[in-house]
C-alpha cells in the first residue's frame, strides 16, 4: 500500500516534508514523469498511516500569478485561485476517478 505524509508550509520560509514508503515514491515519480512528458495534469493515490486515502494532483504550471499561496496558517490571507479551480472541475473529476480505479 502506498503510504505518504505531506507536511506543507504554515508560513513563508517553512520547510516542506514528503515522508513516503517506496511504493508511494515510485507512484509519485511516475505521475511527475508523465506530467513532464505530456504537460498535462496527473494524479496518484496514496494513504496516510491511519488508512485515510488521498489523491495528489500534479499540474504543470508556468504562471502562478492567479494561484493562491500554499501557506495554511489561518492568519495568512488566502488570496487567489485555489488549486481545485486551477485544475478545473471536469479535469479534477476525470483524474479523481482514474486514480481511484
Amino acid at each position: 500500500m502506498p503510504k505518504m505524509h505531506l507536511h506543507g508550509q504554515a508560513v513563508q520560509h517553512d520547510d516542506v516534508y514528503i515522508l513516503a514508503n517506496r511504493e508511494a515514491l515510485l507512484r509519485l515519480r511516475e505521475a511527475l514523469d508523465k506530467a513532464l512528458e505530456t504537460n498535462q495534469t496527473q494524479a496518484t493515490l496514496s494513504f496516510c498511516e491511519d488508512g485515510e486515502g488521498f489523491i495528489i494532483f500534479i499540474k504543470p504550471l508556468e504562471d502562478f500569478s492567479k494561484v493562491m499561496l500554499p501557506y495554511f496558517d489561518t492568519g495568512y490571507p488566502m488570496v487567489g485561485e485555489d488549486p481545485f479551480h486551477t485544475i478545473g472541475e471536469e479535469e479534477y473529476k476525470r483524474l479523481y476517478n482514474n486514480a481511484n480505479q
